[in-house]
């Protein structure tokens, strides 16, 4: 878990883009069944949360290299992933006992 996270801090530069990379959580369930196109062959489901860091005019960019990562550690083709970008305001995200926008 932790290569695979240092890989996609890495190729999306998420510590820049994305704020810093300390509260940068990968998640993976590898277990999980999809259903996908009416099969269900390999398929991905990836969530990208950021509070207030997201720039809209990367997201093309992010998912073609999440896209991309999941093809190749996972064996999911590219077109047999959905991504969902979610740039949520710094007052609703707690981390370190306060929200993110708190000082």
């Amino acid at each position: 878990m932790i290569v695979l996270k240092q890989c996609l801090l890495n190729k999306l530069d998420l510590s820049v883009y994305l704020c810093t990379a300390q509260v940068v959580i990968v998640h993976v369930n590898a277990d999980a069944r999809l259903t996908f196109g009416g099969t269900d062959d390999a398929a991905g489901l990836a969530h990208l949360y950021s509070a207030g860091c997201l720039e809209p005019e990367k997201n093309n960019s992010y998912a073609k290299t999440i896209s991309e990562h999941l093809q190749k550690h996972f064996s999911i083709p590219v077109g047999r992933s959905m991504i969902f970008f979610h740039d949520i305001a710094r007052t609703h995200v707690g981390f370190n006992g306060k929200t993110l926008a708190s000082k």
